[in-house]
């Protein structure tokens, strides 16, 4: 369990609803991975997804943004997430 300052925490960022099986997906493989992240809820209504769209350029979840800015998963494309020294696919 992370007990640190969040605020200082370089953690990558999941853009998500809980009802979005996508989402669920993409949640389920993060946990298996033991790969710690940040979950933002986003609105039901594409409308008003403004954080999601100034992050990510896209109204689409599930998506996964790095600890540096990049976009890893957007909607149902492949990710790929760093394990340790190397990198998993992940597919929502």
């Amino acid at each position: 369990m992370y007990t640190g300052d969040l605020d200082s925490a370089r953690l990558p960022e999941l853009f998500q609803t809980e009802w979005c099986p996508a989402s669920r997906r993409v949640r389920q493989c993060l946990t298996e991975l033991d790969v710690g992240y940040v979950c933002r809820q986003v609105p039901v209504d594409r409308d008003d997804r403004i954080a999601l769209v100034s992050v990510t350029g896209d109204d689409t979840i599930p998506a996964l943004v790095s600890e540096d800015g990049r976009v890893l998963v957007s909607g149902g494309t492949v990710v790929l997430v760093k394990v340790g020294g190397g990198w998993t696919v992940l597919k929502p």
